[in-house]
């Protein structure tokens, strides 16, 4: 099983784009990843946050680390909610923003 800590170093850059939509109140993408029941709903929901960070400019993560994460999410698609739940952390607090 995943720690937190090493799912946010080894998916780093797509902890990151989630982060960032969390950080820009955009919650479609981080909401549809929590609640993934299959590895084609985790692909559907990082291609929207991919999507976003295109348009938006953002560092996207690799190739490489695109392929990991959904060969990874093939095994254990906790690794998706575990991803939206740390992304969440970095959500402007009420009054804020």
């Amino acid at each position: 099983m995943w720690s937190d800590m090493s799912v946010s170093q080894r998916f780093s850059g797509i902890v990151e784009i989630f982060k960032k939509l969390a950080e820009n109140k955009r919650f479609g993408p981080i909401d549809r990843l929590a609640r993934a029941l299959t590895p084609e709903m985790v692909r559907i929901a990082l291609y929207e946050a991919l999507r976003i960070g295109v348009t938006e400019g953002w560092n996207l993560p690799s190739d490489s680390e695109v392929d990991a994460f959904l060969n990874e999410v093939e095994k254990n698609l906790g690794i998706a909610q575990k991803i939206a739940a740390i992304a969440l952390t970095s959500a402007p607090k009420a009054g804020q923003g």
